[in-house]
C-alpha cells in the first residue's frame, strides 16, 4: 500500500517555491504523500511550540528557529537557498532609491526594519547596515516592526522604505501589490540568511519526513527556490552532507564565539 507523510508546515512566503520544488515528488517517492499547510511564521511557530508536530518545516532561518531549537524540537535539517535582501517602497510614494547606501539621505525620514532578536531577517538587516557603516547614522530613522508587518508599514505610509527579502515582492505575496522594489542590499553585507528545511523532533512520520528532507536537499528541488528570487547556496554540493550548528551563548561571550566560528570556517570550510 501507499505510505503517508504529513503534514508539512511552510511559511506563506515560500509556499509557491515549495510547490514547485515538490512537483516531481510523487514520481521520486511514490510511497510518500506530502500534505502542506502554509501560514504566517508566528502562527506556525506558536502551533509547534504548543504541541503540534508536522514532519517538516520550511521557513527562513537560522535565527527564526531559535525558539524551536531551545525546546529541542528540531532533529535534523539543512539549507535550500540564500535569501536576497532588497529595499521596498510604496508604489504611490516612491523615493527612487538605488541602493541601501542611500538610506542616510535627508529625504529618507523613516526606515522599517525587523528586530534582530530571533529573526533571521532582522539579524541580516542589522549586519548589512553595520557593514555598510550606516547603522549608527540611521538610528533616529529606524522603526522596528514585526517582519510580517514590514510591507504594510511602508504601504500605509508609516515608513518610506523597508528592508525585506526580495521574494516578498513577488506577485501574489501579501501586500506586494502596494509596494515595489527599490535599491538592492549587496549580499556581501550580510551573512547566513537562508531558506531552511527542518525535520521536527517527535515527527509523526519520521521515515517519510527524512525521505522528503533528502529529496528537498537535492539539486533539482533547490532550483525552485532560486527561481523564487532566492540565490543558490555558495557550496551547494556540500549541503546534504553537512549540518548547520546553532550555538547559544551569553552576550559577554559573543565576540570570542564569533572569532572561533570565523577561524573554524577558515580551516574547515
Amino acid at each position: 500500500g501507499r505510505g503517508w507523510f504529513g503534514p508539512g508546515f511552510v511559511t506563506e512566503d515560500l509556499r509557491g517555491a515549495l510547490d514547485q520544488a515538490t512537483a516531481d515528488l510523487k514520481q521520486a517517492l511514490p510511497s510518500v504523500v506530502l500534505q502542506v499547510e502554509s501560514g504566517p511564521w508566528p502562527a506556525l511557530r506558536d502551533r509547534i511550540l504548543q504541541g503540534e508536530r508536522p514532519d517538516l518545516l520550511v521557513s527562513l532561518g537560522p535565527e527564526d528557529l531559535i525558539p524551536l531549537v531551545q525546546k529541542n524540537l528540531i532533529a535534523d535539517g539543512g539549507a535550500l537557498a540564500r535569501v536576497r535582501l532588497t529595499l521596498a517602497e510604496s508604489r504611490s510614494r516612491p523615493l527612487g532609491l538605488e541602493t541601501c547606501f542611500a538610506l542616510n539621505q535627508k529625504m529618507v525620514k523613516k526606515v522599517a526594519v525587523a528586530p534582530a532578536q530571533n529573526s533571521a531577517l532582522g539579524t541580516a538587516t542589522q549586519a548589512a547596515l553595520k557593514k555598510a557603516s550606516i547603522f549608527e547614522v540611521l538610528q533616529a530613522k529606524l522603526k522596528e516592526v514585526a517582519p510580517e508587518k514590514l510591507l504594510s508599514t511602508v504601504a500605509d505610509g508609516e515608513a518610506q522604505v523597508a528592508i525585506v527579502p526580495l521574494h516578498w515582492l513577488r506577485p501574489g505575496q501579501p501586500e506586494a501589490s502596494r509596494v515595489e522594489g527599490a535599491g538592492d542590499v549587496p549580499a556581501n553585507l550580510y551573512g547566513d540568511f537562508r531558506v531552511s528545511v527542518s525535520l521536527l523532533t517527535d515527527a509523526p512520520n519520521p521515515e517519510g519526513g527524512r525521505a522528503v528532507l533528502r529529496y528537498l536537499l537535492g539539486p533539482e528541488p533547490k532550483k525552485a527556490f532560486v527561481a523564487w528570487d532566492c540565490a543558490p547556496l555558495e557550496e551547494d554540493a556540500a549541503v546534504s552532507t553537512r549540518q548547520s550548528l546553532l550555538v547559544h551563548c551569553g552576550a559577554g561571550l559573543r565576540r570570542p564565539m564569533d572569532e572561533i566560528g570565523r577561524k573554524f570556517k577558515e580551516r574547515k570550510g
